[in-house]
């Protein structure tokens, strides 16, 4: 899959991972192109009937997880948040043209999964080589924060699995690229 045909996808599971569903989204979600494009990679969508059960999955995978941190990549890779991690990501949003702003991701941290997802995608059709950049150094810690997340059923399980599927071929479509800086 090309760069061009990944941002669109990856800017679409970005905002799963930051926004608890609710009725509202769920019935988007359930539209004709979004639907087919969400069970192409394998995500379930719940009914709104199961929306307690979603909103419990929401914090026990993205915000509480039970034996991990939650996805957040200076969490993973400084052991804090906002550690070195964070202000690289920013100093690439800025790089890149893209201011981050916090209520767009719904206030998660510019380091968040779905945050970088979303810087990802919209770098990638701004500035490609930010994108190669977070893409080699900024995504490599997704496999283990979902490791748990993707053995669950149902949504969130299924929404980890795709996520790293996704994080996958854009780190291979970064190795194809060149190397980071």
């Amino acid at each position: 899959m090309s760069v061009a045909d990944l941002a669109p996808a990856a800017r679409l599971l970005a905002w799963l991972m930051l926004r608890e569903p609710d009725a509202a989204l769920l019935r988007e979600l359930g539209s004709p192109e979004i639907a087919a494009a969400l069970a192409a990679a394998g995500v379930e969508l719940p009914s709104t009937d199961a929306l307690e059960e979603v909103h419990a999955e929401f914090f026990a995978v993205l915000l509480h997880p039970e034996r991990s941190a939650p996805p957040i990549a200076s969490l993973w890779l400084d052991g804090q948040y906002e550690g070195d991690t964070a202000v690289a990501v920013r100093a690439l949003a800025s790089e890149s043209g893209l201011d981050f702003d916090p209520e767009v991701a719904g206030g998660a941290p510019v380091d968040h999964l779905g945050s970088l997802l979303l810087l990802w995608s919209e770098s990638a059709e701004a500035a490609p080589e930010v994108a190669t950049r977070l893409a080699a150094d900024y995504l490599g810690w997704v496999d283990a924060a979902l490791h748990e997340a993707r053995g669950r059923p149902g949504f969130y399980g299924s929404l980890s699995r795709a996520v790293c599927a996704m994080v996958a071929e854009i780190r291979g479509a970064a190795v194809e690229h060149g190397p980071s800086r």
